[in-house]
C-alpha cells in the first residue's frame, strides 16, 4: 500500500484520514506508518507527505481520530514533522 489518504475542503481545511494524527500535546501532530502497532514513519516518507501538503495553502487540520489544530496549522504540521525527523534520524539518542 502506498500514500497518505488527504484531503483538502472547499475551505481550505485539510483532512486526514490516515499517516498523520493528532499529538498528545496540544498542536502536535503524530506521523506513523501503523498507529495501532506504533509503528513510526522514516523521516524520507514524512519529509515527502509534508512537502506535498506545502502545496498547499491551509490553517486547519483535521484527523480522522478527531482531532483537530484550529489556526495556523500548516506551522505545527511542518513543526512536528522536523521533531519527528529528528528523532527517527538519532538526532536525541544522547537522551536516552
Amino acid at each position: 500500500m502506498r500514500g497518505s489518504a488527504v484531503a483538502r475542503t472547499p475551505d481550505g481545511s485539510i483532512l486526514a484520514g490516515d499517516t498523520i494524527s493528532g499529538g498528545l500535546a496540544p498542536n502536535r501532530v503524530s506521523f506513523q506508518r501503523n498507529f495501532p502497532k506504533h509503528i513510526p514513519m522514516s523521516a524520507a516518507v514524512v519529509r515527502r507527505i509534508v512537502d506535498r501538503l506545502d502545496d498547499f495553502t491551509y490553517d486547519r487540520f483535521y484527523t480522522l481520530g478527531g482531532d483537530t489544530v484550529d489556526q495556523d496549522a500548516r506551522a505545527v504540521v511542518r513543526r512536528s514533522a522536523e521533531t519527528h525527523i529528528r528523532w527517527v534520524n538519532d538526532d536525541f539518542d544522547h537522551l536516552t
